[in-house]
């Protein structure tokens, strides 16, 4: 996970605030790396949630 959460830091553009990398196991264990703050990680995740669900997409 650490090497893949250098590789997305390398990638990010100069407007990213931190990043967060997801892997969902088969054994049901999610697991995951951030480079942000813990206490902001819970409402990011339910924004994303919700433009997931309404499928909205935000263009780069």
């Amino acid at each position: 996970m650490r090497k893949q959460m250098m590789f997305v830091k390398a990638c990010q553009t100069p407007d990213t605030i931190g990043s967060m990398l997801v892997v969902f196991g088969d054994n049901g264990i999610t697991q995951y790396a951030s480079s942000i703050d813990p206490e902001t990680a819970p409402q990011a995740l339910r924004e994303l949630a919700d433009r997931i669900e309404r499928r909205e997409a935000v263009k780069r």
